[in-house]
């Protein structure tokens, strides 16, 4: 059962004809944020989103493979009870039971999974690859850009 669940959310990225197992489509992740923003309300509770969208770095083949990358060290890392999916042309995870304090505990992680990741995979990149990411704490309607 567990793993038929899994395989309804393998989606095709919008756009980029990327699949990234685990990740929710655009629409369906919105959804999920409703959904999550009604479970928030009816507990008194609160949630954050995180936003990734990566730097290209030097060595790779576009975007299209670092977000790739980017997509398999989230999946690792995620929760059982956090949601991965398309927010816009990002990656998004929702975090429920997660102040915005919080989110560099989980991003700082992923960063550095990231960097060694394609520094092993891109032994000639010159420079640092770079993860950008917004997180947006609800109901407190903080916003924090890194």
């Amino acid at each position: 059962m567990l793993e038929m669940l899994r395989k309804l959310t393998v989606k095709k990225a919008p756009g980029n004809g990327m699949e990234t197992k685990g990740f929710l489509s655009q629409d369906d992740f919105a959804d999920q944020l409703i959904k999550e923003r009604a479970r928030a309300d009816r507990a008194g509770a609160s949630f954050t989103l995180l936003a990734f969208d990566v730097e290209t770095p030097p060595g790779l083949n576009g975007k299209a493979e670092a977000m790739e990358i980017l997509a398999s060290i989230l999946a690792k890392r995620a929760r059982v009870t956090d949601t991965k999916g398309w927010f816009g042309n990002r990656l998004g995870i929702i975090l429920p039971n997660t102040p915005t304090e919080n989110a560099d505990n989980v991003v700082r992680p992923i960063q550095e999974q990231f960097k060694k990741t394609v520094v092993s995979n891109s032994p000639h990149a010159s420079k640092a690859p770079k993860i950008a990411y917004q997180a947006y704490e609800y109901p407190n309607n903080e916003i924090v850009n890194v």
